[in-house]
Parts: C-alpha cells; sequence; structure tokens
C-alpha cells in the first residue's frame, strides 16, 4: 500500500474537523507502515524508536520523534513546513499535520531523491540549502519520454517507453497508453471545499451519504462508517493503523 493513499485517507476525513485526530502514535504507526512498505527512511529511525511501546509515557520521546520526521521532510522537500511537533503532541493544527504527512508520503516515492544520502544528510543535522537532489537515469528517461509525448497532437495519449528491452529503454520505439489520474493528482488538488471532499469520496465509496451537514462537522460515527467503507473498497488495511 502506498504511503500516500494513508495520508490521503486521513486527509478525506479529518479536512474538516475543528479537533485533530492526528494523535502521535497515529503519526508513528505511518512512518513505520510506509518503512516496511517502501524501504524509506531506512536506518533514520534507531530499532528503539521504532518501538511504539517507548512512547507510553511522557510528551519527551514524542516531540523528538516527530522533529526528527519534520526535519527528514523539510530537508527532502527544500522547503521548511509550517508544523510544530509540540503542538502535534497537543493535538493543536491537523491541517498542517496533513501537509507534513502527504509530504512524507510523496519523498518515499520520489526516485529522484537520493533516499540514502537523504537520511544520512539529515543524520549529520545539515540543513536543507546543502542537500543536493540527484535525479536517476530512469528519471531522466521519463522526462524525455514526456518532452515527446507533449510535442504530439494525441492530447488523450501519453507516450511512453515499451517494456521489450529495460536495459535500453531510451533507445527502444514507444507505445500509446492512457495514462489515469494518480493518487498524486488527486493530493495535489485537494482543498477545504465540501462539495469537492464529496467528489473525490463517493468515487470510492456510496455510503456513509456526505451531506453537507456531515462533512461541515462529521461527528465520529460517520468518520467511522467512512473508514470502514473505504477500507473495504480499496483493500487497505486499517490495522496498519488501528491495533
Amino acid at each position: 500500500m502506498s504511503p500516500l493513499v494513508l495520508a490521503y485517507l486521513h486527509d478525506l476525513c479529518s479536512r474538516h474537523l475543528t479537533h485533530s485526530t492526528l494523535h502521535t502514535r497515529f503519526i508513528h504507526d505511518i512512518v513505520v507502515a510506509t518503512l516496511k512498505s517502501t524501504g524509506f527512511p531506512n536506518g533514520y529511525y534507531t530499532l528503539d524508536e521504532l518501538d511504539s511501546s517507548n512512547y507510553k509515557d511522557g510528551k519527551t520521546a514524542k516531540i523528538a520523534f516527530l522533529q526528527k520526521l519534520i526535519s527528514l521532510v523539510n530537508v527532502g522537500n527544500a522547503k521548511a513546513l509550517e508544523v510544530s511537533p509540540t503542538k502535534i503532541v497537543s493535538g493543536l493544527e491537523p491541517l498542517n499535520t496533513n501537509v507534513l504527512l502527504t509530504t512524507f508520503g510523496k519523498l518515499a516515492i520520489d526516485k529522484s531523491i537520493d533516499h540514502n544520502a537523504l537520511i544520512q544528510h539529515c543524520l549529520a543535522g545539515k540543513g536543507i540549502d546543502e542537500f543536493q537532489r540527484a535525479k536517476s537515469g530512469e528519471d531522466v528517461v521519463h522526462e524525455q519520454v514526456a518532452e515527446t509525448a507533449a510535442s504530439t497532437q494525441d492530447n488523450d495519449a501519453t507516450l511512453i517507453p515499451s517494456d521489450e528491452d529495460e536495459n535500453e529503454v531510451a533507445a527502444t520505439k514507444t507505445i500509446k497508453v492512457i495514462i489515469p489520474d494518480t493518487i498524486m493528482e488527486q493530493l495535489k488538488a485537494c482543498n477545504e471545499d465540501i462539495d469537492q471532499t464529496r467528489e473525490m469520496i463517493s468515487k470510492i465509496v456510496t455510503k456513509p451519504k456526505c451531506s453537507d451537514k456531515l462533512l461541515s462537522k462529521p461527528p465520529f460515527r460517520f468518520i467511522h462508517d467512512l473508514l470502514v467503507g473505504i477500507g473495504k473498497a480499496t483493500e487497505f488495511d486499517l490495522g496498519m493503523i488501528f491495533r
């Protein structure tokens, strides 16, 4: 399961909440689940830091974990996010916390970043301006293909490399395919508009019904049923978050 899905599911349900449901345990579980599914950020957190049982008492350890996550995301994003570890622990600023999680998910699947270099950079305590992104050869090929596609007159299709020979992608012919909307594109389109929230949720589930009243001030039962419904429709294991 993509880490973007984790952040996306929560974003759909919490965008209009007046109180945060983004507890430190939830964020910790997202980081651990992302590590298991993508391998990022392998080597960044210690085994003790990845053990959720070490965060039961006191705020110090929680704040340290969150600050470490924020530093990683800020450097990888090349821009400091407006998010505070102390406010997260206190249950404040859920929208800013959603931005943190979404950005973390994007970094986990961003092939233009040398993840190991990013992790070592952050562990060394270096800042945002010092980190240089290094694009892989695969990304360069994708950019070249995208430029080729943009020059075609067929606006309904995009040219992508053939899978005939992965070692000679740049030299192979291209085939036409229709590329569907991605989770990344949906995330970029997210705002605080209730109609948009309803439209995005309705693409996944039809029940519970997303009325203006429920979306403007969603009760617990509505959020619960929505999460369960989305979990069933997408075959997403909610046990990765709630255990």
